[in-house]
């Protein structure tokens, strides 16, 4: 008799997830947060000593009193956790949210932007004839523009200090939340206001138009383009809110959905009942959305919801046209 042949399926790696099922989900992740730990903070603590050296010269004294705090609080918390781990594991919590809430100095790190940018030498080389020399132009005024709104920097800052969803969300509105007001400020310095860079940053704007193609309901297009300082300031802010804050939130809402699931899944063979709350509820509601955290359903959703973002923010942008410029971004 002829044996039929076997079929493997691959099984899912089950999530690392450190604890056991009767503690609540939230303080698994936490745990899991501090065994994952790879020094990140010190990445941070390298960039603010960096930061000092290169910009004491053109930081008033308010902001070097406060990135001076910043630079002993950051190393003291990194020797708490080296020398404690267990005890700054447990206490860290809102020490960490006052850490990611103030890290800009509250909206002040972006007068030392501005300052850097004022410093910064010619806008752009003599433009290149051809496509090429128009696509050097854009990624460079694209690589600005990114620099200017610090967006990469929060993002490493949400993952320098990991917190529980809530508070993690919290932090990190209040750190993109103080910042976006000086957007236009940061837009008004030479390197992104000079008319060397207009057609540069015309093109990153009509870019990101294209890119944010899954709005449902666009409002936006059909207004006419803002003016350059406009179109900078539109997109500062998108990168804050978009990078800043909205990416990091949702990946870890994801990375946490996956996790519950495996609580919930731990809970169930134990004989316990699911954990149920609010933000339970956030991680069931976001696997379910993603269809359990499949990858395309994922990124589609993200695309989404940052090409709305950016809708919104154009909005506001192209509205204020003839009205004050961008004043109500």
């Amino acid at each position: 008799m002829d044996e039929e042949p076997e079929h493997w399926t691959a099984q899912p790696h089950p999530p690392f997830l450190p604890g056991s099922a009767t503690e609540p989900c939230y303080a698994r992740c936490a745990a899991r947060r501090t065994a994952m730990w790879r020094g990140e903070d010190i990445l941070v603590l390298v960039i603010y000593v960096t930061a000092l050296a290169r910009t004491w010269h053109i930081m008033g004294p308010l902001n070097r009193t406060m990135l001076c705090c910043l630079v002993a609080a950051n190393a003291a918390n990194i020797t708490w956790r080296l020398l404690a781990p267990a005890h700054q594991a447990k206490w860290s919590c809102l020490p960490n949210v006052a850490m990611r809430s103030l890290t800009l100095g509250l909206g002040m790190a972006a007068l030392t932007m501005r300052a850097q940018l004022d410093q910064g030498g010619p806008p752009l080389r003599p433009p290149a004839s051809g496509p090429l020399g128009a696509l050097v132009e854009t990624v460079v005024v694209l690589a600005r523009l990114l620099f200017a709104s610090q967006a990469p920097f929060m993002l490493l800052f949400h993952i320098a200090w990991r917190l529980r969803l809530g508070w993690s969300i919290l932090a990190q509105a209040v750190l993109v939340g103080t910042t976006m007001p000086h957007a236009r400020h940061v837009c008004s310095a030479t390197a992104l206001s000079h008319p060397a860079v207009h057609a540069a940053l015309r093109r990153v704007f009509h870019g990101a138009q294209v890119a944010a193609c899954l709005t449902p309901l666009p409002v936006s297009a059909t207004l006419p383009d803002p003016p350059a300082e406009d179109q900078c300031t539109a997109l500062v802010t998108f990168f804050q809110l978009g990078i800043g804050l909205l990416l990091p939130v949702l990946w870890q809402v994801l990375t946490e959905a996956r996790l519950f699931q495996q609580h919930q899944r731990e809970r169930r063979a134990a004989g316990l009942p699911p954990e149920r709350g609010l933000e339970p509820a956030v991680l069931d509601f976001a696997w379910k959305l993603t269809m359990e955290g499949m990858a395309l359903q994922a990124t589609l959703c993200a695309w989404m919801l940052l090409s709305a973002c950016w809708d919104q923010v154009s909005f506001l942008c192209r509205s204020s046209v003839g009205a004050g410029g961008a004043a109500a971004l």
